[in-house]
Formats: structure tokens, C-alpha cells, sequence
């Protein structure tokens, strides 16, 4: 288990579109099977397309992610390869999360994920982006287009975002 350092911002808008260079596009659905006393389980079903990847340019993937709370304001989290097959079968029994994430190059070793949501959600744009370290994390400077930063405002997290939608 790793400890997650993550911070997230809101975006208004599609400025940031004009402004940036995609590497990847992935279209997302997840469904939490658990979201209680701060620890979540989440089952992801992903497709990837990298146009300009020399390997492979598009690919399916599954993901079971388990997080919780750790001692440092930054959630622990564990997360495990599962077939695509097999999460979009579980997903499909539960509400779900509807999202594109954009991934962006910024700076020599950092990617922004800028995710748009679809369905309910329509409308709102989270940016994130993960460090290797709190450090890291403190001493980043977000580009202009990044609006409000959300990291602690919980009713940003996916699992309260799609409990509020129900």
C-alpha cells in the first residue's frame, strides 16, 4: 500500500484545451461497492487511446482500487490489475461514474489528468495531478487555467460525487 499524494482543482471552463498537448485520451466508468467511514472500493473499467504512442495505441484495462486514511492527510491506496471484461461485468450492476480523462504533459516530470465528466455530471472539470512525495506536492504551481483547488473538499471525490448524484 501506497500513500496517494494527489491534488485535485476544478477547471471552468475549456480554456485548458487551447493551451495544452494530449498524450492520451481514456474514457472511464467506475462504480464504488463500498464508500464508508473514509475507506472506498472501486472497480474501473478504462479505454485508452495514445495516438502518437510508438507501442501499443489503444487497450482496454479493469482496475480494483481500494483507499483509506492515513496518518499524512493523504489517502493509502492499493490498486490491482483486473481483466476489462470482469470490472465492466461488476460495474454494470451499480451506478456509475461517467468520465474522458485528458492526460498532460507540464514541465519535465509531471502529467496533469484533466477529467471531463459526462452523464449527470456533465459540465464539471477536475483537474489532478499525483506526486512522489508531499514535498513535491507542496512546491508544484498550477498553471492559471486551474481554478479552485478541491484536494480536501470531499464532496469532489468520485465516490461522493456519485453518491450525490443518486
Amino acid at each position: 500500500m501506497a500513500i496517494e499524494f494527489e491534488r485535485k482543482w476544478l477547471v471552468v471552463d475549456q480554456e485548458w484545451q487551447r493551451n495544452v498537448s494530449v498524450v492520451s485520451t481514456e474514457r472511464i466508468r467506475q462504480a464504488y461497492l463500498y464508500n464508508k467511514d473514509k475507506i472506498v472500493v472501486r472497480v474501473r473499467a478504462g479505454e485508452v487511446h495514445r495516438p502518437n504512442a510508438k507501442d501499443v495505441k489503444n487497450f482496454r484495462y479493469g482496475a480494483m482500487t481500494c483507499k483509506g486514511p492515513s496518518s499524512v492527510n493523504y489517502p493509502d491506496e492499493y490498486e490491482k490489475d483486473i481483466p476489462f471484461d470482469f470490472a465492466d461485468k461488476i460495474i454494470a450492476d451499480y451506478p456509475i461514474i461517467e468520465k474522458t480523462r485528458y492526460v498532460v504533459p507540464y514541465g519535465d516530470d509531471i502529467c496533469l489528468e484533466i477529467d471531463v465528466f459526462g452523464g449527470k455530471l456533465t459540465g464539471l472539470i477536475v483537474a489532478e495531478v499525483e506526486f512522489a512525495s508531499l514535498e513535491e506536492s507542496e512546491s508544484f504551481v498550477a498553471p492559471n487555467w486551474f481554478m479552485t483547488e478541491v484536494t480536501h473538499d470531499s464532496k469532489y471525490s468520485n465516490a461522493n460525487l456519485l453518491r450525490a448524484m443518486l
